[in-house]
């Protein structure tokens, strides 16, 4: 007897009991073909052919990160997993005691059983951490590139018009996006608007000021414009030096 053919008609019996659920569209039929792989899986943990089991979990692989990608919760996927594996199991249970097979060898077949089900289990956790690092770094790129938007309004002139708080991290990627966008359009002057900026302590002055001694290194015009009261009066305590910038009461007056 088989165990990869027992098994099989243990879990593929069960895949076929499992309840319908009124799953979204865009991942029904998706998680159709993953919970099949996942009935072969837990199938084949004794096949003797390493590759073919290795290509039973690249399979089962490709559909969970189509899941993933479609949104399907990873909590729930893993749920599925458990529930798969609490009903195959009672039935490998029913099935021994069934055929009355010896107690080592039930054992032994549960065992690798579980085994397999830890491992599938492992698996979904790392590609759901990953799938989510994934879409956290793409979505604070898109944040990011959001929060420094760049406007070419002429050929030589791009505008950088802030808005919200500014902190190091946001000046550090102001330094980076408004050097690589001025290089590669060959600009020779950029605008950076602060009438969005309500306030700017003491530190972030100084990261601004350092933003525009970078920018003015590369050979660029460098002008200021909507600074508020409350900004102008750190920029006087910080005794700092805007004679060589130019600095304009609003943006329409630079343009």
């Amino acid at each position: 007897m088989k165990y990869t053919d027992t098994m099989r008609e243990i879990t593929k019996s069960v895949y076929v009991e499992k309840d319908p659920h009124d799953f979204p569209p865009e991942w029904k039929s998706t998680l159709t073909h993953w919970r099949n792989n996942l009935a072969d899986m837990l199938a084949e943990a004794f096949h003797p052919d390493k590759e073919y089991r290795k290509a039973t979990i690249g399979s089962w692989e490709h559909h969970l990160n189509q899941l993933l990608a479609a949104g399907t919760p990873p909590e729930f996927l893993i749920e599925e997993i458990c529930s798969f594996r609490e009903d195959a199991s009672a039935k490998l249970r029913l099935t021994a005691k069934q055929k009355q097979w010896a107690d080592e060898l039930y054992e032994q077949w549960d065992r690798q059983f579980h085994q397999t089900a830890d491992d599938i289990i492992c698996w979904t956790s790392e590609k759901s951490s990953t799938a989510l690092r994934t879409r956290l770094l793409a979505a604070e790129a898109k944040v990011s590139m959001l929060s420094i938007p760049i406007i070419r309004v002429s050929e030589d002139i791009g505008v950088i018009s802030l808005v919200g708080d500014l902190d190091t991290k946001r000046t550090n990627d102001l330094m980076e996006k408004a050097l690589q966008y001025g290089a590669s359009r060959s600009l020779n002057c950029m605008v950076i608007d602060l009438s969005g900026v309500e306030f700017i302590d003491t530190r972030i002055a100084h990261e601004l000021l350092r933003v525009v001694k970078a920018i003015k290194i590369t050979g660029m015009t460098v002008k200021l414009t909507g600074i508020r009261p409350e900004i102008a009066q750190t920029f006087v305590k910080l005794q700092v030096n805007l004679n060589d910038i130019h600095v304009s009461s609003s943006l329409h007056q630079v343009l």
